[in-house]
């Protein structure tokens, strides 16, 4: 099973005296608030929705799609709950929120992928309850899930742009990214960028797979590829993640397209069914590369 690690929220303590720490508010303040809550309850929704679903399964790749899921929303939440407590004051424990320059400009263009992604999101859906069980099910399931992961995704982008909310960094992660697969040994990462200021941004954090499950027809292989970005820009990027032979010979492959936002992590998610059997009996180890989309 592929192990998640969610984003961090960072946390103060701010006191307040006897009095509290309200303030008047002008008009333009008031309609900022407007729109945060408003877009404080859409996403108090898709929480709800999301938790829901969680509880349907016990384990598994679309349980750790979800949690992904979930923990993006929480920490939308967390943001727009904080720039409303900074403008309204009164607050005692918030998240700690580096302001950047609002970019309306990229908030709009966000706003009409969010729309197409929404599609997505919905005929995924349609897509999976046609079916009762199976395979179909379970890649269907994935695909519905992994599509409310970008969407989670471009909706922090979205927010980020609109209000000029910048995402808090997470620790500095240095794991090996070894796999689970026996015999595996860590290959190389590489990711090729069109241009040096991108290679500086991006880099693959870590890459990982487990195998799911296994029978005479194929082996389901589940992997993972985390990207982090160093940049005060976002970035789409396709996450393939490949497995070898001892002889570095490619047996096969998974891509993923994947946001990375601005000072933050993209997690590509997804899974190989590898046929024959006797294909998947020579899996020795595993790499990873990032192209820009």
């Amino acid at each position: 099973m592929c192990h998640f690690r969610p984003i961090p929220l960072f946390l103060v303590l701010i006191s307040c005296g006897t009095q509290a720490c309200t303030q008047e508010l002008t008009p333009a303040q008031k309609q900022v608030v407007a729109d945060l809550k408003g877009d404080l309850e859409r996403v108090r929704k898709d929480i709800d929705e999301a938790e829901k679903q969680d509880q349907r399964y016990t384990g598994g790749l679309i349980k750790s799609l979800i949690a992904v899921r979930l923990e993006l929303l929480k920490t939308n939440a967390a943001l727009v709950e904080q720039r409303i407590h900074t403008i309204e004051g009164g607050t005692k424990t918030t998240v700690v929120v580096n302001v950047i320059k609002a970019d309306p400009s990229r908030a709009a263009e966000l706003a009409k992928e969010i729309e197409t992604q929404r599609e997505k999101v919905t005929a995924a859906r349609a897509q999976a309850d046609r079916y009762a069980g199976g395979l179909a099910l379970a890649l269907s399931e994935t695909t519905f899930e992994t599509a409310g992961n970008t969407l989670a995704m471009l909706e922090q982008q979205y927010l980020t742009a609109k209000y000029g909310l910048a995402i808090p960094a997470p620790p500095d992660d240095r794991s090996d990214g070894k796999a689970t697969l026996n015999r595996t040994l860590p290959a190389a990462s590489s990711a090729p960028t069109p241009s040096a200021s991108t290679a500086d941004c991006l880099k693959i954090q870590t890459f990982d797979s487990s195998v799911l499950s296994t029978n005479d027809v194929y082996t389901e292989l589940a992997w993972k590829v985390d990207v982090v970005n160093s940049c005060a820009m976002p970035f789409r990027v396709r996450a393939t993640f490949k497995i070898f032979d001892k002889d570095d010979f490619e047996l096969d492959s998974g891509s993923e397209d994947v946001n990375v936002p601005a000072n933050g992590i993209g997690n590509a998610r997804g899974k190989i069914l590898v046929s024959p059997p006797q294909k998947a009996r020579r899996m020795t180890k595993q790499g990873a590369s990032l192209s820009v989309r």
